[in-house]
């Protein structure tokens, strides 16, 4: 069975849409909050939605029926993992716990930023080696005779 908080009855009524818009408006709220009874509501949403793939029982006897056969196949049941879901959506909602959360994720980032940097820079310092290396090993003679090719096909040609 469903657990269900205080607001029960209120988390019917705005299912029904008997509320008065004030009403609506606070157990709007109370819904983004407390986990039991957005998982009540989910049921209602999932109970619908079920009704309306089904067809329409005559009776009220009918449809008592209907209902007990789809509680026995588990339609009913809300899946464990979307159960775990809601609550560590509620947890997250906790401002306490999100600026918690927020800082272990930035921390966590800083860190792999940082080791990413490490690995960056010593990427660097063998390219900047390869430069001075092969600089070393060029005489200034080649580098003039390379530069004043380049310079040559820069130039346009004059007629």
């Amino acid at each position: 069975m469903i657990k269900m908080c205080e607001w029960e009855r209120k988390v019917n009524a705005y299912w029904d849409k008997e509320l008065a818009t004030e009403e609506f408006q606070d157990v709007a709220r109370h819904l983004q909050t407390c986990v039991e009874c957005q998982i009540a509501l989910n049921s209602f949403r999932r109970i619908r939605q079920i009704l309306l793939q089904e067809s329409l029982p005559a009776t009220p006897t009918a449809i008592v029926a209907t209902l007990e056969r789809l509680n026995r196949e588990g339609a009913f049941q809300v899946p464990r993992w979307r159960s775990w879901l809601l609550r560590l959506d509620s947890w997250l909602m906790r401002p306490k716990v999100a600026f918690k959360v927020a800082m272990a994720v930035s921390l966590a980032s800083a860190l792999i930023l940082a080791n990413l940097s490490t690995q960056i820079s010593q990427a660097t310092v063998k390219v900047q080696g390869s430069f001075r290396h092969a600089i070393q090993t060029i005489s200034c003679e080649q580098i003039m005779q390379r530069l004043g090719t380049l310079f040559e096909k820069s130039q346009p040609e004059r007629r």
